[in-house]
């Protein structure tokens, strides 16, 4: 296990381990002391990774000039209970606002492709748009079509590069790749 999950959740057990009167809603000086403890830790978390997510970013504005992404339903994800923790702890909408704000103050391109774009259903080959694998669980496939074996997520991205050069031409954009 992670070692700052490891350290949130003892101190988190020890919180709960100290007197604290639910009808007045006052604690221990134990418990206040405990309290800011698992504060002070959150809070820990909280800037590594927004220093992680900001060197990151700048690493990618550095070297790109075009940045193509999915605009995915981080809200809607975050409720499916299995994914819900590793989402927020990531804070891929955090990540992506700062690549875009810092894409955007270099003059770069920000593209986000529309989360109904079918990314991880259509083949980067031929083209054809499998519907059967919209379940997550299949993380690989093959075209019924043109035969080619595919791996979910590369796929993904190779369709995602691809829609965005198609936005970034229709906005008069000459792409070279």
């Amino acid at each position: 296990m992670i070692s700052w999950l490891k350290r949130l959740r003892r101190l988190q057990k020890s919180l709960s381990r100290k007197k604290y009167d639910k009808e007045t809603h006052t604690g221990s000086k134990n418990w206040e002391k405990a309290k800011q403890k698992v504060a002070a830790e959150h809070r820990k978390i909280a800037n590594q990774r927004k220093d992680f997510q900001h060197k990151l970013s700048r690493r990618i504005v550095d070297r790109c000039s075009v940045f193509c992404c999915e605009d995915l339903n981080i809200r809607g994800m975050v409720k499916n209970r299995r994914l819900a923790k590793e989402i927020s702890s990531a804070s891929w909408g955090q990540f992506l606002t700062m690549v875009k704000y810092k894409m955007e103050r270099q003059g770069k391109h920000f593209i986000q492709v529309s989360r109904w774009f079918p990314s991880s259903q259509t083949c980067s080959r031929c083209g054809f748009q499998n519907t059967v694998v919209k379940d997550l669980v299949i993380r690989s496939w093959k075209c019924p079509k043109c035969g080619t074996y595919h791996n979910r997520d590369v796929n993904a991205k190779n369709n995602i590069l691809a829609e965005g050069i198609r936005l970034l031409q229709k906005n008069g954009i000459i792409v070279t790749v």
